[in-house]
């Protein structure tokens, strides 16, 4: 790393991810410099039958996605490492909108993980029970766990029932029953969310996971670095799964 910075005359964030509970890997990348800006949250939205939801509509027309590019960066303006560069990857950004305005929005990416380990009590419960559940097997199947991944996440003040509704008619057009997003666990978004509930049962399961995101910096002054470190973490799913 020294001397990959020292070669560096941009200025430049190094980043790393380090998953909450794996120590040994947290110690290595903070012994080669990196320190802890904030954590990701893993949260998780399911539904056992989904149901279609026919306000849905798909961003494809430029216009459209103009629209949706200049309302998010609006929305996460006081984020940090945010970038939208998997947004409307295989048009697959939706909305719903009322008289004309999108209320919510969200872009999805399907994904299919093999989980062979879990740590924990728990990890071996939800790798060993959970499977043989009626029902919860739909869910999660860690040998074929196929998901939507959600980001964009956009909804208008006092509509996250309207997103709960995006996020149902988007599991029911992939067939699918879960969904993973990430967000930084101070984003206010995140926290609305989850007050407001009623995200499924898999996001019991997930509410204490995360990741780590540990950062180097090459020159960048105090007051950029501060700066940084303020506001609440932006995150692409994309780059989790």
């Amino acid at each position: 790393m020294e001397l990959v910075r020292q070669e560096e005359t941009e200025k430049t964030i190094y980043i790393g991810c380090v998953e909450k509970g794996n120590i040994r890997s947290f110690k290595v990348v903070e012994n080669a410099g990196y320190e802890v800006l904030g954590v990701q949250s893993v949260n998780a939205f399911s539904r056992f039958f989904p149901k279609a939801q026919p306000d849905i509509e798909p961003i494809s027309r430029p216009d459209e996605k103009a629209e949706v590019l200049h309302l998010l960066e609006d929305y996460y303006q006081d984020h940090v490492l945010t970038h939208f560069d998997y947004l409307f990857l295989n048009n697959h950004y939706f909305v719903i909108r009322e008289q004309g305005k999108i209320v919510a929005g969200c872009q999805y990416h399907r994904a299919h993980w093999a989980i062979n380990n879990m740590p924990g009590i728990m990890g071996k419960i939800i790798m060993n029970v959970l499977p043989r559940l009626p029902f919860i097997n739909k869910l999660f199947n860690p040998k074929k766990f196929e998901f939507l991944a959600f980001e964009g996440i956009y909804f208008k003040p006092g509509h996250e029932k309207t997103l709960h509704q995006l996020f149902e008619g988007l599991l029911h057009r992939e067939q699918l029953h879960s969904a993973l997003f990430w967000m930084g666990e101070t984003c206010p978004y995140r926290q609305k969310l989850v007050a407001y509930g009623n995200l499924g049962i898999l996001n019991s399961f997930v509410k204490d996971s995360g990741v780590y995101i540990m950062t180097s910096y090459r020159n960048m002054s105090e007051e950029e670095i501060q700066k940084l470190k303020s506001g609440p973490l932006h995150a692409s799913s994309f780059d989790y799964i």
